[in-house]
């Protein structure tokens, strides 16, 4: 019998992948686009590339991302950066991960209290945005986001491939989608 992996992100799940077949690449920056077709992806949300639509200018009807993030949209896990802005190509940042992050949670039911205590550790806490603190604060009291080397968060920073998927992992850990 085959011993069975508790890695949600082997191959046969099909929730993260390498840059190329042998290559991984960990500490490039991952993009808006990349960590949103990630997440849609980690919780299973259903793809309708033919039936859907964008009312982003910057998001072709050709992308590979377009029915990620119009699931994401959908779902009220991601939104532009404006109505007609969703900015794909541009590398994501911590805090703006942590909202697609806390809104995940409450789509999954598993919403954390947003006890904005636990950010006060951070040394960096007052660089966090205030359309992300409430999200930050869940996130990290979940056990999802986690702080920096000097006990910061660095919530401007632009995210790592690595760091997504070490999120994501906890985020599926925490909505008990995986052990």
């Amino acid at each position: 019998m085959l011993g069975r992996s508790k890695s949600p992100f082997r191959a046969s799940k099909l929730i993260v992948n390498g840059v190329t077949d042998s290559r991984f690449a960990p500490d490039t920056d991952i993009t808006r686009a990349e960590f949103t077709a990630l997440l849609v992806r980690a919780l299973g949300l259903y793809l309708n590339p033919d039936g859907q639509t964008s009312d982003f200018a910057d998001v072709a009807v050709n992308a590979w991302y377009r029915p990620a993030v119009e699931a994401a949209v959908n779902a009220g896990l991601a939104s532009g950066l404006s109505p007609d802005r969703f900015a794909p190509n541009e590398r994501i940042t911590r805090e703006q991960m942590a909202v697609m992050v806390a809104r995940a949670l409450s789509f999954t039911g598993k919403e954390a209290a947003a006890d904005m205590g636990v950010l006060g550790s951070f040394t960096d806490r007052t660089s966090i945005s205030a359309w992300a603190a409430d999200a930050l604060a869940q996130a990290v009291a979940a056990g999802i986001i986690m702080g920096m080397p000097g006990g910061t968060i660095m919530p401007s920073e632009h995210a790592t491939r690595a760091q997504a998927t070490a999120m994501l992992k906890r985020l599926l850990q925490y909505t008990e989608f995986i052990d």
